[in-house]
């Protein structure tokens, strides 16, 4: 652990912030349209916010330490592997942070899905099959014949946006971030669940 963190430190993460804050916006429009674009940019935001988090606590905890910083450097494009390099060096992995990289890496692949959606699907893959399988373990999954009819809905929001906010209070918890993430717990997770499915642009 870390201890030169003194209480003459002031650290709150500015883009990361900005960004979440950005996804709940764009949480209660999608409450209100139902649009599925919105909802895919949602993912593709919330996972910025979660990855813009831990690139800005690496740098003020590292910065007095240039051979860590380096290592950190060496993961500049895998957030999965940043997350996992300071959780190590910050007390270890335990049970609920490995379950926490499971999530995050789950939600880097949805990601990495939307963006690279075939309109036209062809047969599923087993490689896609056991991916799909893995976000039914995660949130009820919908119907419809193309992947982002069974992905897109409420609960895959939701999960999403909690599986961010865990990496964040893992990170508080270790007293990695002198900054006080209380606002993470006053969140209603529930709030924005409208119990609709999420409509395409052309409905």
């Amino acid at each position: 652990m870390f201890d030169y963190i003194g209480e003459n430190v002031s650290f709150v993460p500015n883009l990361s912030w900005t960004i979440f804050n950005f996804s709940e916006m764009l949480r209660d429009f999608i409450n209100n349209s139902r649009e599925k674009g919105a909802a895919i940019s949602y993912v593709f935001i919330i996972f910025a916010a979660s990855e813009s988090y831990v690139n800005e606590l690496a740098n003020m905890i590292y910065a007095h330490f240039p051979q860590e910083a380096k290592n950190f450097d060496k993961f500049r494009y895998d957030v999965i592997k940043k997350y996992k390099l300071v959780i190590e060096k910050n007390g270890g992995l335990d049970e609920e942070s490995e379950k926490f990289l499971e999530s995050l890496k789950l939600l880097e692949n949805l990601r990495g899905y939307l963006v690279h959606f075939k309109p036209v699907e062809e047969k599923p893959s087993d490689k896609r099959k056991d991916f799909e399988e893995k976000l039914a373990e995660k949130f009820p999954m919908s119907e419809g014949n193309v992947f982002t009819d069974r992905v897109m809905n409420d609960e895959c929001l939701d999960w999403a946006r909690e599986t961010v906010l865990k990496g964040i209070r893992i990170l508080y918890m270790r007293n990695l971030d002198p900054a006080d993430p209380s606002w993470v717990d006053e969140l209603d997770p529930k709030r924005f669940s409208g119990g609709l499915s999420i409509r395409s642009n052309k409905q």
